[in-house]
């Protein structure tokens, strides 16, 4: 093994110069590659990740500090996509969609509803040029936290889309004009569906041409699968579900392979929801209580949306009422099943900037969620129980918000990557020094992937079954 390895890869840093490299020794039809991606948009999110079956003969191109496998056939999924700089974002994107062969988005994951996260999506999924997709997959947020969103939209001053406040009005309206086949929301973890049925959903994508299969299942802590409990209809063509919490997508690809994208979602404290509908009544002197029952209906959102008075009571609410605090965030592992009991896969790293046998090649989105009061750590920790020993990558949370920080939660992942992307005002200490500090303490290397595109981060596998 050690000699392959030193005759298939490059003695210097593998990503510097252009340079084509294959698995020899191996049956191709028994290795899948994997690589991902942390894209250069600033302060912002955007996170892509890609599988392919080996069968070609060539499997890898490198380009400078950037890393493209090539397949007729890929599996294609993307967290996020957004910036404050908007301009960032789209070059981003632009630099993405060159790579694109296929022009097909299996799976794209939203995590919030804060628009430096979502607002590149009209541009990833352009009609004229960008990538069609087949299912968004997002947390569950009623209307109420919708409004709660604009609300901090509004009072941090931020410009916004056409798309983004369509997208709090209605969600399933917003994401139409890109015609997904499905779109899943995630409920939060302990907050069952109601009119619960048990769903299944069958194979996602496009299915019988590609090596890649897909499904949903509910994983349960004992590693047992069922479909999921939700409920599902119709907007349109595309079809809506809600699902539980322990809701999670797994991708086959032959020769007993299978990886997973399981989402993890933490609700907004139901506390800091009704402070906030009680101080919009305030504001826009409506009745007590009457809140929650108004913004039920559509178009008393739409106008709270784009009337600007009432804009700036749901800015002075939110200030009032909920701070500076995080909205409903949706995380995202994506990784080897560990709950499988086959043996384990032999697993080789090639980037970002070494090559070698790897045991853990799991990556961990984590969105702008919480995690620093020790309920949060732990109910976070308690979902990924099983995943956790596969992961060797971890978004900090919020760009690496020392507020939204755990260095329990981090030494108990003990990630040998943290990342943050960030490009933040300069009063914003996004990352927080003491935040990456405390993930070197542990031994992990840090990066903060900033709006250049030399601050990226790529890392590549191949898994031989």
């Amino acid at each position: 093994m050690d000699d392959m390895l030193k005759k298939s890869v490059p003695a210097k840093n593998a990503f510097s110069v252009s340079r084509f490299i294959s698995l020899g020794g191996f049956d191709r039809s028994n290795i899948i590659l994997h690589s991902r991606r942390q894209h250069a948009v600033g302060q912002g999110g955007f996170h892509s990740g890609l599988l392919e079956r080996a069968d070609s003969s060539v499997l890898f191109v490198q380009k400078e500090n950037s890393i493209e496998i090539i397949s007729p056939s890929p599996y294609r999924y993307v967290y996020d996509c957004g910036s404050k700089k908007l301009a960032d974002c789209e070059q981003s994107i632009e630099r993405f969609l060159v790579d694109c062969h296929d022009k097909n988005l299996d799976l794209l994951f939203l995590s919030h509803f804060d628009n430096d996260h979502v607002n590149g999506v009209p541009a990833l999924l352009d009609k004229r040029g960008g990538l069609h997709v087949d299912t968004v997959v997002m947390p569950w947020v009623d209307d109420v936290e919708r409004m709660i969103a604009w609300g901090k939209t509004t009072a941090s001053r931020a410009s916004s889309s056409d798309f983004y406040s369509a997208l709090l009005v209605d969600p399933e309206e917003a994401l139409r004009p890109f015609d997904p086949a499905r779109i899943i929301f995630v409920r939060a973890a302990g907050d069952d569906v109601p009119e619960a049925g048990v769903v299944d959903i069958g194979p996602l994508g496009p299915g019988g041409e590609g090596p890649f299969r897909t499904k949903v299942a509910s994983i349960g802590r004992d590693g047992s699968r069922r479909p999921p409990y939700g409920r599902t209809q119709y907007s349109g063509r595309t079809q809506v579900l809600v699902v539980d919490s322990r809701a999670a997508i797994e991708v086959s690809g032959g020769a007993g392979f299978l990886w997973l994208l399981k989402p993890y979602v933490r609700r907004t404290d139901p506390v800091i929801v009704a402070k906030f509908e009680r101080a919009a009544e305030k504001k826009l002197s409506w009745t007590y209580g009457t809140f929650r029952n108004a913004v039920s209906d559509k178009a008393v959102r739409a106008e709270l949306v784009r009337d600007v008075k009432k804009s700036a009571a749901l800015a002075a609410a939110y200030k009032s009422a909920v701070g500076n605090r995080n909205l409903t965030s949706l995380c995202l592992y994506s990784g080897p099943d560990a709950t499988d009991n086959e043996p384990a896969p032999m697993m080789i790293r090639l980037g970002p900037d070494r090559c070698g046998l790897a045991t853990r090649i799991g990556w961990l989105g984590s969105g702008d969620i919480s995690l620093a009061a020790p309920a949060d750590g732990q109910a976070f920790l308690d979902h990924y129980a099983t995943e956790l020993t596969a992961v060797t990558s971890f978004g900090l949370p919020h760009h690496g918000a020392k507020p939204n920080h755990s260095k329990h939660v981090l030494s108990v992942i003990n990630p040998n990557i943290c990342y943050a992307s960030a490009k933040p005002p300069k009063n914003w200490q996004h990352p927080h020094p003491d935040v990456f500090a405390d993930a070197q303490s542990i031994g992990a290397r840090t990066f903060k992937v900033s709006n250049h595109e030399k601050s990226m981060l790529d890392e590549a596998f191949a898994i031989v079954g």
